[in-house]
Formats: C-alpha cells, structure tokens, sequence
C-alpha cells in the first residue's frame, strides 16, 4: 500500500473545513454587526439602546444582553476554534430567530429598507455547513464526538 501523501482526503476534507471557518470568523467580525450588537450608533443602526430594539419586537429588553453575549462568546469560539462543531450549532438558532423576529416581514433581500432574511439565512446554512465538516485542522479545542463524551 503506497504511504498516504499530505493531500490525501482526511487532510483536505480538513484544511477545507478550516478555510470555511477561516471565511465565517473573518465575516463576523464586520464593523456593523459589531456596532448593531453593542448598541453604538452606525449606518447600520438607528437605536441607541439594544434593549429597546427588542422591547419593540415584543421581547424583553433583557434578552438584548443575553443575545449580545451568546453571539460574542459564539463569536470568540469560532475565531479560537474553541469547540467550534457547537458554537456554530448554537449560533444557528439566533440566526434563524433574528429571521422569525425582524427580517422575516421585510421580504427576501437584505438591501430593503428593514433588511429581509437573506442574510440570517445565509449565515444559518454557512453555520450548518461549519457544523456539519468539522472543526478544522487548526481548532484548539475539537469538539468531542458523543462516542467520545460516553466513553467508547
């Protein structure tokens, strides 16, 4: 049997998974969903305060800071690679809520004048895809497999 060389299919099956995480931590770290989370005033944003943005949605303002809070430490997992198989697969539903809760009623495309859901559902299935390949050949912490967590 020939040795395997360094291109073999587990070795690009996992560099490829970490250019696609490369690509998703390199987008979240765009200016104005940092803005829009923070509550500082952009292009973006035309309220001040996060927790009136989701009183007005019909939320409590509280879960504004359990949102910005999830999506940073989400946000810091991917980038570090600290288990990064589930910050994505907890992202997903944030994503999919911000599509229910605001963009859904705004139509399909992001560029109308409230945003539609094209871009929470781009990022929804770009998480999914980052769950689903894995953790990248550079993740400092992999994610354990359930084989893994019980033992066999």
């Amino acid at each position: 049997m020939p040795p395997l060389s360094p291109w073999s299919q587990a070795a690009l099956a996992r560099y490829c998974a970490t250019s696609a995480s490369a690509s998703r931590r390199c987008l979240t770290c765009a200016p104005c969903r940092w803005s829009l989370r923070t509550g500082a005033r952009s292009p973006c944003s035309s309220q001040r305060v996060p927790r009136h943005f989701f009183r007005s949605l019909g939320l409590p303002g509280g879960l504004a800071y359990f949102t910005i809070a999830a999506e940073f430490a989400g946000g810091v997992a991917l980038i570090l690679g600290i288990w990064p198989r589930a910050a994505a697969l907890d992202l997903v539903p944030m994503m999919l809520g911000t599509i229910v809760t605001v963009h859904g009623k705004a139509g399909f495309f992001f560029d109308s004048p409230k945003g539609g859901w094209e871009h929470p559902a781009f990022w929804s299935v770009s998480l999914l895809v980052l769950a689903l390949a894995g953790d990248g050949a550079w993740a400092l912490l992999p994610t354990k497999t359930l084989l893994q967590l019980i033992g066999l």
